[in-house]
């Protein structure tokens, strides 16, 4: 049983609806957790304060703290294929490396505007002319 929580509606309406963060600080034991977790369905979007590493990132650049991929494309609620654009560069993307390493299971592609069509040593990341992606999805 999965009981509603009084200020779910308020922030899934006024914080994460456009694209807000949603810091939520209570008491220990209290459902803060079981409250993120009931807005968020998805833990790419949840970040625990109790994690040091987070916590470390965060307080250095926030920016940095909670790096994205351009995009991502979710089937069943899971993340089924992440996508960085990056116009030159065959360097693989940190970011997108620390989505596949969380969402092992993701088909995961670089687009570049070079030639190139390889897999990156030790990942499943592909890097990938943008043309030839495109192509694919036809």
């Amino acid at each position: 049983m999965s009981i509603q929580r009084y200020l779910k509606n308020s922030i899934l309406k006024d914080a994460l609806a456009d694209g807000k963060m949603a810091f939520i600080s209570r008491p220990r034991q209290v459902g803060k957790t079981h409250l993120a977790k009931q807005c968020l369905n998805a833990s790419t979007n949840y970040f625990n304060w109790d994690a040091t590493e987070f916590k470390r990132h965060w307080i250095r650049s926030p920016l940095k703290a909670i790096e994205e991929v351009d995009f991502c494309v979710v089937r069943d609620g899971k993340p089924w294929m992440l996508v960085e654009c990056k116009s030159q560069s065959t360097t693989l993307s940190r970011a997108l490396k620390k989505f596949t390493d969380r969402f092992p299971l993701a088909a995961a592609f670089q687009l570049t505007t070079r030639n190139v069509d390889r897999v990156v040593p030790g990942t499943d990341i592909r890097i990938i002319n943008i043309e030839k992606f495109l192509s694919m999805l036809i």
